[in-house]
């Protein structure tokens, strides 16, 4: 059984078998009807934003455009406004995970099983080998279904999501975050899978 989400809609996908090139496929979501990229890693298939097409228009092949109109132009201020009131929580019927795309640790994955995580170079729930990653350098804070959000700590180089240095962002299923000389992208799947 292969299952999935499209990142843009949430409609679910499942399928008794679905032959996917190593490479990895587009898909087109037959509720939005927009085109996503399936990938298969170690027995597990992610759906994340962006084509094939977006892919190699992109600066670097590391970078996928996945910004999702309406939340990508926020400042910090309307960002901080939209948590007031909300709790910190993993959502019921969705795991996530970081996955390292390049950089000293490039290869490596990190379920997030905690709302609130830190990533940086010692004392934090993902600790990297980049010597460019501050000591404390971001946090990941999921709110539910409803945000996942990449908050910068203070750290000396910055943090960058897609390619724009942030402070405080929003998180969506393909993002590219860049902390150091390390790339990690948040991925979303179904749980079960």
């Amino acid at each position: 059984m292969v299952s999935f989400s499209c990142p843009n809609c949430g409609k679910e996908y499942k399928f008794n078998s679905l032959p996917i090139p190593d490479a990895g496929a587009d898909f087109k979501c037959s509720q939005c009807e927009k085109t996503c990229r399936i990938i298969k890693r170690k027995n597990t298939v992610f759906c994340i934003q962006g084509s094939f097409e977006d892919r190699e228009n992109a600066s670097t092949p590391e970078i996928y455009n996945s910004r999702q109109t309406g939340t990508e132009e926020l400042s910090a201020d309307e960002i901080e406004s939209r948590l007031q009131g909300l709790e910190m929580d993993l959502p019921m019927d969705t795991e996530l995970m970081i996955g390292i795309m390049k950089g000293p640790d490039q290869g490596l994955s990190y379920p997030i099983r905690k709302p609130l995580i830190t990533v940086g170079k010692t004392g934090c729930d993902i600790n990297l080998k980049d010597i460019e990653v501050s000591r404390e350098h971001c946090r990941i804070e999921v709110y539910g279904k409803q945000f996942t959000i990449l908050r910068d700590l203070n750290s000396t180089g910055g943090s960058f999501r897609n390619g724009d240095h942030v402070d405080l962002a929003i998180l969506q299923p393909g993002d590219t975050v860049q902390i150091g000389k390390t790339h990690f992208t948040l991925i979303q799947t179904p749980k079960g899978s």
